[in-house]
């Protein structure tokens, strides 16, 4: 299908890093298509990607889309929403996506690095869905000059447009950055 012209660009998402370097060894073993993208869930509470996979999709210089890049709004909320009950995605007992947001984000850890994240917004004036989608996009390990991108799922017009305009104001400052190195004990 490659080889036909349909489809330019072959990617993978969620895979983790033993399994692209598996879907790698096979297509070259078999003369497929390598992928040379891949999309992820990466933001400033989920870093994972960074130590386990970012090393080997630079190795096969494979692009990487990021997702959620607000945490499907945790990022965006207090944690007093949360501890509330929360409403649609946060909804405990709701759908299978609020559910699978709670097991995710709603556990003390990530409510702590939460309510630190609402006091660096708080303390800098910079909004929380700015915080998250400028350390995505220029200070974290994402590479536009290698392909990378973000994935907005904005649900309304003015967070479209707030992501856009954070994201084009640039680096956040290196103590801003430092501070959300240090949410979850990484600074």
């Amino acid at each position: 299908m490659y080889k036909a012209g349909k489809f330019k660009r072959f990617g993978l998402s969620n895979f983790n890093a033993d399994e692209v370097e598996e879907v790698i060894r096979v297509a070259r073993e078999n003369n497929f298509v390598i992928p040379s993208v891949y999309q992820g869930n990466y933001n400033v509470i989920s870093r994972r990607t960074e130590t386990e996979l970012m090393p080997v999709l630079r190795k096969w210089n494979m692009a990487f889309y990021a997702y959620s890049p607000i945490a499907g709004g945790f990022l965006a909320k207090a944690p007093e929403q949360l501890l509330a009950g929360g409403k649609e995605r946060w909804d405990p007992c709701g759908t299978y996506t609020a559910k699978m947001y709670n097991a995710l984000y709603n556990k003390p850890c990530m409510l702590k690095a939460l309510a630190d994240f609402v006091r660096l917004s708080k303390d800098t004036g910079i909004s929380q869905a700015e915080l998250a989608y400028r350390w995505v996009a220029h200070n974290s390990q994402f590479r536009p000059e290698l392909g990378d991108g973000i994935i907005i799922g904005a649900r309304f017009g003015p967070q479209l447009e707030e992501a856009i305009n954070g994201v084009k104001k640039g680096r956040l400052s290196a103590e801003v950055a430092d501070r959300i190195d240090a949410l979850l004990g990484r600074g």
